[in-house]
């Protein structure tokens, strides 16, 4: 009886529509184990190799802008190098009181007005003896990333009138930058002259700038 099933199966095979749906079947099923087996995992390791191609790509460009970058600032740099001196003396490496003091004191003496008052804000002092550091070094105030700081300064002259404003252009024309806040002029008497009419007093308050390098003494 099994020997009939089979025979009468195989004939049934052997017939061309028969067989040709059962190959079609099977070719189906081939493709769908071939796509789970090889082919979408094939694709998943490309999709991987596009993504890191692309973060790659993405890298070379900021790269490429970076190297673009620097070679703009060497070449400032070659540019401006013989210049670089006024940055130093607008903006020193240290706050210089006592500098400063004496530029103020001859611009003075060149205008002919006498100073009342001159007073610098605090400032760290950093040594071998003082050090800067915990919570008091939070305390210096930068004003940009590149570690400028800034210096308060509170000053105040008298003269004639004509002295006066010379000097306070002078202030504001120094090579060194100096940022004046605020400027009163008040007209004063003065007993030891006759002409009182052009006699004034200037009263400012102005900032300073200098690199703060909390390594190094300041």
């Amino acid at each position: 009886m099994n020997n009939g099933w089979y025979v009468g199966a195989k004939r049934v095979y052997q017939r061309p529509e028969i067989r040709a749906s059962a190959e079609i079947v099977l070719s189906v099923f081939a493709v769908a184990l071939l796509l789970s087996v090889a082919i979408r995992p094939t694709l998943a390791t490309v999709a991987g190799l596009k993504k890191k191609i692309a973060d790659q790509e993405l890298v070379d460009k900021k790269l490429s802008n970076k190297l673009t970058q620097l070679a703009l600032s060497q070449k400032a740099l070659a540019d401006y190098k013989d210049r670089l001196y006024l940055f130093q003396e607008a903006v020193p490496n240290k706050h210089e009181y006592a500098k400063l003091a004496q530029r103020f004191e001859l611009l003075a003496l060149e205008n002919g007005v006498a100073f009342e008052v001159l007073s610098f804000g605090p400032v760290p002092v950093i040594g071998d003896k003082v050090g800067l550091s915990g919570k008091n070094k939070k305390e210096i105030a930068l004003e940009t990333k590149e570690g400028v700081a800034s210096v308060e300064l509170n000053f105040s002259v008298s003269g004639d009138q004509q002295g006066v404003l010379g000097f306070v252009r002078k202030i504001e024309s120094m090579d060194r930058v100096l940022m004046i806040n605020s400027l009163v002029l008040q007209k004063e008497k003065d007993e030891r002259k006759k002409d009182r009419r052009g006699y004034l007093k200037a009263t400012a308050t102005a900032k300073t700038y200098y690199v703060f390098k909390p390594d190094s003494e300041n």
